[in-house]
């Protein structure tokens, strides 16, 4: 006589069958950070032609790396002022197989004329804040930091004003 097995003790024992037979291959980290930045750029790529960002600046040049994305653009203006670069790589050299959480970012604002570098600075962004809004307002921040030089009396105390607080700030 043969012996029959309840429905769910089948089902349970097949599922065991099958993580037995299926095993995941360990990703090494340069795929996995090969892949993430070039999604990266694509994405970046997106922002400047279809998003909010093609309004305000002009994609002049966009580039990956297995660990890195440059981009360089400039205003949406007829003489365009300033030029920018975006440059976004990993953090460390530390081997992890997980998803990247944080990349570094480095933004640097040049004279588009005599590309004399204005202002430059670097901080680690999280995921959830690589978007376009994310990414106007923080070339937005670091050109509001640019510190110009006075012309007349409302200038001149324009410029104590930000020089006071940016002294202030411990940002240096």
């Amino acid at each position: 006589m043969k012996i029959i097995t309840k429905y769910i003790d089948f089902v349970l024992n097949e599922e065991e069958k099958e993580k037995d037979d299926f095993k995941h291959l360990p990703r090494l980290k340069s795929v996995v950070d090969k892949d993430f930045f070039m999604e990266l750029k694509s994405h970046i790529y997106y922002w400047f032609t279809f998003d909010s960002l093609k309004d305000r600046w002009v994609l002049t040049s966009l580039e990956n790396d297995e660990n890195e994305v440059v981009v360089w653009f400039n205003d949406n203006k007829d003489e365009p002022t300033i030029e920018v670069k975006v440059l976004y790589t990993s953090i460390g050299d530390e081997p992890k197989v997980e998803k990247i959480e944080t990349v570094k970012m480095m933004i640097s604002i040049y004279d588009f004329n005599n590309q004399e570098l204005l202002k430059e600075t670097e901080m680690e962004v999280g995921l959830k804040y690589l978007n376009a809004q994310s990414f106007n307002n923080f070339i937005e921040k670091v050109q509001k930091r640019i510190l110009k030089t006075p012309k007349d009396g409302e200038d001149i105390e324009d410029f104590k004003r930000k020089e006071k607080r940016r002294l202030g700030d411990n940002i240096y």
